[in-house]
């Protein structure tokens, strides 16, 4: 401040009007804290009287030349003797004001209700405790009014001035402003206002007693006469469980929490404004003791018609006319009312306001900004985002160095719902809030809200406008600096522009969940995402209330959380409050989120709580958007939302979309399903289940409704989209959001959904090239369709058509060498139909034949047999000799004849197929492959490599017809020639094919592909026989390393390949590991597995 032009502090200690008596520091240091200027400095000091024992701080506050004294402890009797030493020294002072906190009563006598926070500010003071005792009762002395007088005329008009409805909101909006620069000051984030959700009043007679612990006195603590422990009269209400049974029906408190009293969803602005600390002008109650008893509480209110109790202001009030101004149990409101008040007091020759304090532009600090639209409080739990707010605040400050901006200074500040952008606002607004004269906060969540937000401003302006337009207009016109934070731009069809005030002035921070609107950004745009593993788990820890002495222990305990969480700042509160609740410990949290995930994520934190009261009420807000907006795209999003919620939430290939539309006009265009295996029994009642978006009626795929859909998400952060280097693009879903979208939806939502992906995973089947090139990033999305709820995935709808998509689901997932998720389905549907494993039954062969190409692919051969001949023997006696189911049952029992070593009787059955399929089908069929392949490798295994070669041409060349060259799928016909090579001993040819055929199959399938492990088991035993033994040993140990992990240990397949690595060892001089090898193998032979080691 400028000394020049400073108001000039008095010149002596007789120019002062007005103390300030303080009991507690915690109180003198909030109202020092306000202090615009402290006098006694640099040596100065206006000195005392003599035998004047008090200490004294002297200085300007609201406006007013003011000292302030410490009382040496609690009391009237302390009071007394600091007043009475006061006037000695400061025998000018007219007013004195015992600022700090009290206890308040539940209702005031007209029955207002009074909350935590509220200002106390006192008509009168009576002396409680002052009276007689008689045996069976205490009787105040009333002899003289309040016994301690009226105050005196000024005392009772100032009062009366202060109590009017004009300076009464003023005052409010001064104490908001007030304390929250209280609690912006280094060393004072204690003092923050606790708020509404710690605010808990309990029934008069409630015993605060050990509740969860066992203790000899608590538990005998019945009566209300009865006595607690020493332990429970020095512990906090959480310590001891008294977390329950608190009074309800407080009106005033409800709509502070949010809670209208007809239920209707209040406003941001309006729960705010609810939270504002109300002022109560009465009597208040002055006594020696502490009150710590509810009912006696209670009764000295009915009696006595009091507000409040406090220690102090009796004894002052024999020396010096007082009024106690009295925050309940909050520091910093006391102090910010003293303040407010003291503005509205005239002293005899009150100095003029400093005119820096209104400085222009770029210049010295302003002490508060004039105008301070902001009513929420900052969260006393924030953790993290410092370099944020860091950088942030360079940005701020260097723009409004500027005299001349050619643009205005725009941030945007971007994330999904609950990671915290207003609260980085609100601690940003803080920080720099000495650098305006006004700082406004406008909720743009919906029109009405911005409109009203603006209105708010257009009457601060000068001259005050009429419309929100001109409120906006006239903001630009300011000359004083300002700062202007539109929160929650979320609704992706506004155009937030029309809400930034015309011209360069002005700073404007804009908070959205759409990325999109970075474009508004002019000097930042700053995405969130989740908090840093060390703030994450300060944050956890800091809600669940552990103490600093515990947390050494916790830190793996709380990682663990935070990560399981992904580091969400809402989360992570509501977590934090769970566990201080006393319902689980931080180590139990993980087990109790598997088991009860939404009833967690909902749980209603009483911790800072935000504009949204949990998790999922922040990401269901975007839902209330998509209903509000009358376009196609948003109802195509409400359509999909569900539709990706059914998946993983990792990334999700679009080509899905297009493949499924594709598959989808296979069955308009031929009316029936004709896909590469007779079993598969799609029809068109599933492509009728596609979602809407999808067009199975156009004749072109147009992705048009589907990206439209994606960005309306996208805006509003519940989806990313990606493109990759190739240009693929995928869509993938936070894991909290993707837990919500699952967990939002009703159990015939779940149907709906369900089927509706599904059945467009399942048409869109028809397409190999699709799910060969796809398969290691579509494995999680079919695990999570395959483990939807059973009852969600039959609904109602007709049995059959439901177990025809999960027949082709586990197709896919056969096909992509994932047998364990097939065995799963299988299982599944075994259980749901009550079907016997064992015996077929005929309605649902198909289920049959696919559980034995599952034994088959897990060498479970002679069970695959059993089932197989009862299908073929049912077939047999109703189908045609052509027919292609009964071919494909009769391909199937061939492969397991195969794979159990009964290679002739897979030689007759085959051929037979083979044979038929040759005159009943076009020349260049596709679906003729499969048995023909069979049957070259079954050449193959009996000798006859003549014919092998001359089938294996003819596989060839209806192949070429079918698959681009170079494609993924042509992999099999280079495998069968590499292995007929093999058998004709000519390693040096079969080793080019397998090395183009692994190479390729290590980039397009995963590392547990029975397809993968079946070219590399080849490729190392060609390498074995050209002498490539370091090569075989190498490939083989990968092959034996992923098979036990994915196969059992008789399967053949493996034991075939454990001998053929220890063949490698044995060529390559790596006895011991030879012999303990081979040992294994035949330890599982003696166990009863002699039939695998003939294949061996």
């Amino acid at each position: 401040m400028n000394p020049d032009v400073r108001p000039p502090r008095p010149r002596s200690r007789d120019d002062f009007e007005i103390a300030i008596i303080c009991a507690l520091v915690l109180e003198r240091n909030a109202v020092e804290a306000l202090l615009e200027e402290e006098y006694e400095t640099h040596g100065f000091s206006y000195g005392k009287a003599a035998g004047d024992l008090n200490a004294y701080t002297t200085g300007r506050l609201g406006n007013q030349h003011v000292v302030l004294t410490y009382m040496p402890s609690m009391g009237i009797a302390s009071s007394a003797a600091v007043a009475a030493n006061l006037c000695n020294s400061f025998r000018g002072i007219r007013l004195a004001i015992t600022t700090g906190i009290c206890g308040g009563a539940p209702k005031a006598p007209d029955g207002a209700e009074i909350l935590l926070g509220d200002v106390i500010v006192s008509m009168s003071v009576i002396q409680i405790d002052f009276g007689r005792q008689y045996p069976n009762t205490f009787v105040r002395k009333k002899e003289i009014d309040d016994t301690l007088g009226r105050a005196n005329p000024e005392i009772r008009a100032y009062i009366g001035k202060t109590s009017g409805h004009l300076v009464q909101e003023r005052l409010r909006e001064k104490i908001a402003i007030f304390s929250a620069h209280i609690s912006a000051t280094k060393g004072f984030s204690g003092f923050v206002y606790p708020g509404p959700e710690n605010d808990r009043l309990y029934p008069a007679d409630y015993r605060h007693k050990h509740r969860t612990q066992n203790c000899s006195t608590c538990g005998h603590c019945v009566e209300p006469d009865d006595g607690v422990c020493e332990a429970a009269l020095q512990s906090s209400c959480t310590a001891l469980g008294c977390e329950s049974d608190l009074v309800d029906g407080r009106t005033r408190l409800e709509r502070a929490l949010g809670v209208s009293p007809d239920g209707r969803r209040m406003t941001s602005a309006a729960i705010q404004d609810a939270r504002k600390p109300a002022i109560h002008t009465g009597r208040i109650a002055s006594s020696n003791t502490v009150m710590k008893s509810g009912m006696h509480r209670d009764r000295v209110v009915a009696e006595e018609k009091v507000l409040g109790f406090e220690m102090e202001s009796a004894g002052s009030w024999e020396y010096v006319p007082t009024i106690a101004i009295k925050g309940v149990c909050d520091y910093a409101t006391a102090a910010a009312c003293t303040k407010a008040m003291l503005e509205e007091w005239r002293s005899v020759q009150s100095p003029p306001r400093d005119p820096d304090e209104q400085t222009h532009r770029g210049s010295v600090l302003i002490t508060h900004p004039v105008h301070w639209t902001i009513t929420r409080s900052a969260n006393t739990l924030f953790v993290g985002r410092n370099d944020v707010i860091e950088e942030l605040d360079t940005i701020i400050r260097e723009a409004i160095k500027n005299p001349e901006p050619k643009t205005q200074c725009r941030i945007v500040i971007s994330a999904m719902g609950g990671q915290g952008k207003s609260e980085v606002c609100l601690q940003l607004a803080q920080r720099v809030r000495t650098l305006f004269w006004g700082v406004f906060w406008v909720e743009v969540s919906t029109k009405s809200s911005a409109e009203n937000g603006f209105l708010d401003i257009a009457k601060r302006v000068n001259p005050p406008a009429q419309t929100w337009e001109h409120g906006r207009q006239g903001l630009a016109n300011v000359q004083q600096p300002w700062i202007l934070v539109l929160d929650n731009a979320d609704d992706p069809v506004i155009d937030y522009s029309e809400y930034f005030p015309p011209g360069p002035s002005g700073v404007v921070v804009l908070t959205s969940r759409n990325h999109e609107f970075q474009q508004y950004a002019t000097a930042r745009h700053i995405d969130l995402e989740g908090l840093p593993v060390a703030d994450a788990r300060e944050l956890l820890l800091k809600a669940a209330r552990l103490q600093g002495d515990e947390r050494p222990n916790l830190t793996a305990d709380a990682n663990k959380v935070a990560e399981l969480l992904h580091l969400h700042p809402f989360a992570l509160i509501q977590a934090g409050t769970y566990v201080a609740r006393g319902h689980c410990t931080l180590a139990e949290y993980p087990e109790v989120y598997a088991r009860q995930r939404k009833k967690l994520l909902t749980f209603r934190s009483m911790q800072a709580r935000s504009r949204y009261r949990d998790v999922y009420t922040a990401f269901e807000a975007s839902i209330e958007t998509l209903r509000s907006i009358s376009e196609v795209s948003a109802h195509d999003a409400l359509e999909l939302l569900p539709m990706l919620a059914v998946c993983g939430a990792n990334r999700i290939p679009l080509e899905l979309f297009r493949v499924g539309w594709k598959g989808a006009q296979h069955f308009i265009s031929r009316n029936a399903c004709d896909l590469s295996s007779p079993s598969r029994s799609l029809t068109q009642w599933h492509v009728s289940r596609f979602p809407l978006f999808v067009q199975v009626g156009v004749e072109e795929w147009d992705p048009f409704r589907l990206m439209e859909a994606l960005q309306m998400l996208k805006a509003l952060g519940l989806v990313s989209v990606e493109e990759s280097n190739e240009g693929d693009r995928s869509v993938s879903m936070h894991p909290l959001v993707h837990a919500w979208a699952r967990d939002r939806q009703s159990d015939q939502q779940r149907h709906e959904s369900w089927l509706k992906m599904s059945c467009l995973i399942a048409v869109a089947s028809v397409d190999n090239d699709f799910w060969s090139m796809s398969a290691q990033r579509l494995q999680a999305h079919l695990q999570a369709v395959i483990l939807w709820p059973m009852q969600s995935i039959f609904g109602g709808d007709p049995a059959s058509l439901i177990v025809d998509v999960l027949s082709q689901i586990g197709i896919i997932c056969h096909i992509l060498g994932d047998d364990k998720q097939l065995a799963l389905i299988l299982e599944r549907l075994f259980t749901h139909l009550n079907l016997d494993p064992s015996k077929v039954n005929e309605q649902w062969v198909n289920i049959y034949e696919l559980k034995a190409v599952n034994l088959i692919s897990s060498g479970g051969f002679d069970e695959a047999i059993a089932l197989l001949t009862q299908v073929v023997e049912m077939k047999t006696g109703t189908l045609a000799k052509e027919d292609p189911g009964r071919l494909h049952s009769m391909y199937l029992l061939a492969l397991a004849y195969k794979g159990d070593g009964r290679v002739m009787e897979a030689l007759t059955l085959l051929e037979q197929v083979v044979e038929i399929e040759s005159h009943t089908r076009p020349e260049t069929d596709p679906t003729r492959l499969p048995p023909m392949n069979a049957l070259v490798l079954v050449y193959q295994d009996v000798g006859r490599a003549q014919e092998a070669l001359s089938l294996l041409e003819k596989v060839v060349e209806i192949d070429s017809h079918q698959i681009v060259a170079g494609h993924p799928a042509r992999l099999y016909p280079m495998h069968a020639p590499a292995m007929v090579y093999l058998l004709d001993r000519q390693p040096d040819k079969a080793i080019p094919l397998l090395e183009h055929v692994v190479e390729t199959r290590r980039h397009t399938l995963t590392d547990e592909h029975p397809a993968r492990l079946a070219s590399m088991h080849e490729q190392g035993r060609a390498y074995r026989e050209r002498g490539q033994l370091n090569e075989a040993v190498a490939l083989l140990e990968e092959v034996v390393s992923t098979e036990k992990r994915t196969r059992a240990p008789e399967d053949p397949v493996r034991l075939n390949s454990m001998a053929e690595l220890g063949k490698a060892y044995m060529a390559n001089g790596q006895f011991n590991e030879a012999l303990v090898l081979l040992d294994q193998v035949v330890d599982v032979v003696i166990s009863g597995a002699e039939h695998s080691l003939s294949k061996i």
